[in-house]
């Protein structure tokens, strides 16, 4: 009998033991698997971790990134999630966060994952989220069973130096949502996967984004017509890719799309497609390196939710910079390397909410104002350099913004120094290379220069004292002040 009551004493003890752990984990959201599982002693399914242990052996990891993989419970360790009830892996994030490295000679990746990809990966039946981007493989081509992970609903390799063919097995993905792959690693060895024809995507059937930046299209000639059978897409981004834009195309069934990515296409005739003013809900454009030419007026009347707009490296005059005035959505404006002659108009410093502009390396003349400045408070980088105007401020002059960026090269700012450089206290970078400066360097500026990176004054008329960069605690990496 006190056998019998010890025993179910001990039962009842087990079951609110484990409702308390169901209570405890229930709080924890889907995610990061430190988080979900803090507080319980659920461990991952051992199939799932013994695959893990097998991806690993195969990748180079240098930097001992993946240190946390030891133990039984798999969910505990670095970017792996689980789901909070099943207790099945769905979640694998690796994407390299860390910065590059340089010495001036060389840039490396010190904190990136690279080697071989494990098949093992494919008994994560469950995976729903994988990241792999912004690491190094070295230019091994994007493995083919990464399309037997049926359940997978996120997938990025982008900036991961992947090449070769895309495997077409990455159609069988019908869960899919977000397919990123491509992309350039900056100073690492260049590689670039390529795919004949964009046919494959037909089979993602629930696809919102798809991002194959710098993907090697220029052989899919029908790619676009394959991407129009998608009217879910909200995210379309194939800048660099070299795709062919079908001039006869009338209509387009992607009109949900919010960012709309397409540098260095293949414009016919260097002409905006027709079919792209009826994308009135896009938030972030990009056409950049086309050498489009024609007007788009209306299409900027039409675009009223415009945020990012990028169109350097075309042929637009300057009556296109008159009419992007009046989007007052904008916060980032780049019309570098363009045809625009003539003058900047005012109404530009009614942009409130712009952040970034960048007008360089244009034709533009005439008097830069105050009034050009008037409502810029929210602007954080302006790059005016390479152009025939002049800035002409008061003496007193306190602009309404806090620069981080400040390019005003080869323009005359001149002949005395700018004494509003005084105001700004978040410079990060300061060009005023061959600005008809004539004067000498005011003690103030040694000062302002504690934070700033980059300082560059060469080719102007200057005098200043040494001491005052000399007795700086902490030396900029780039300091010129006479060429």
């Amino acid at each position: 009998m006190e056998h019998h009551l010890l025993g179910t004493s001990l039962s009842l003890l087990l079951v609110m033991f484990l409702f308390s752990s169901i209570l405890v984990t229930s709080h924890f959201p889907f995610g990061r698997s430190k988080q979900a599982y803090t507080h319980s002693n659920v461990s991952c399914i051992e199939s799932e971790r013994q695959a893990f242990l097998q991806f690993r052996n195969g990748l180079i990891d240098e930097s001992n990134h993946l240190s946390s993989w030891i133990g039984e419970d798999c969910c505990s360790w670095e970017g792996i999630g689980c789901h909070k009830n099943t207790g099945h892996v769905v979640k694998l994030d690796l994407q390299n966060a860390k910065p590059l490295h340089s010495n001036n000679v060389f840039t490396y990746c010190k904190y990136c994952l690279g080697g071989q990809l494990s098949p093992f990966l494919v008994n994560l039946t469950n995976l729903r989220y994988l990241d792999l981007s912004k690491n190094n493989f070295s230019g091994i081509q994007v493995p083919t069973f990464l399309g037997l992970l049926k359940n997978l609903r996120y997938l990025n390799l982008a900036n991961a130096v992947f090449d070769g063919e895309i495997p077409r097995h990455l159609g069988n993905l019908s869960c899919l949502r977000h397919l990123e792959l491509g992309g350039v690693t900056p100073s690492l060895t260049w590689n670039r996967l390529t795919t004949k024809d964009l046919d494959w995507i037909v089979g993602l059937s629930s696809l919102e984004g798809l991002i194959l930046s710098e993907v090697n299209l220029g052989a899919a000639k029908d790619g676009l017509q394959t991407i129009n059978m998608f009217p879910s897409l909200t995210s379309f981004e194939l800048s660099g890719c070299g795709l062919f834009i079908n001039p006869h195309l009338s209509q387009v069934n992607f009109t949900s799309l919010s960012s709309h990515e397409l540098g260095e296409s293949n414009f016919n005739n260097y002409t905006i497609p027709p079919w792209l003013h009826n994308l009135t809900g896009l938030h972030n454009l990009g056409l950049s390196s086309n050498h489009l030419s024609d007007p788009i007026h209306g299409l900027s009347e039409q675009m009223t939710s415009l945020v990012y707009l990028d169109l350097g490296e075309n042929r637009f005059d300057a009556s296109t910079l008159m009419s992007l005035c009046n989007v007052s959505s904008l916060n980032y404006l780049d019309l570098s390397f363009n045809d625009m002659q003539g003058s900047i108009p005012s109404e530009i410093g009614q942009l409130s909410k712009l952040q970034v502009l960048d007008i360089s390396s244009n034709s533009l003349t005439g008097v830069l104002s105050e009034e050009h400045f008037a409502k810029l408070g929210e602007l954080k980088s302006l790059n005016l350099s390479e152009n025939l105007f002049t800035l002409n401020v008061s003496s007193w002059w306190v602009p309404p913004f806090q620069l981080r960026e400040i390019m005003m090269s080869s323009i005359k700012v001149g002949p005395l120094f700018p004494v509003w450089l005084r105001t700004q206290k978040e410079v990060q970078s300061l060009e005023m290379q061959n600005a008809g400066i004539s004067d000498s360097i005011p003690n103030w500026f040694g000062v302002l220069c504690y934070e700033i990176y980059i300082v560059d004054f060469s080719n102007n008329n200057l005098t200043w004292n040494p001491l005052e960069f000399k007795q700086m605690k902490k030396s900029p990496p780039m300091v010129i002040l006479q060429a």
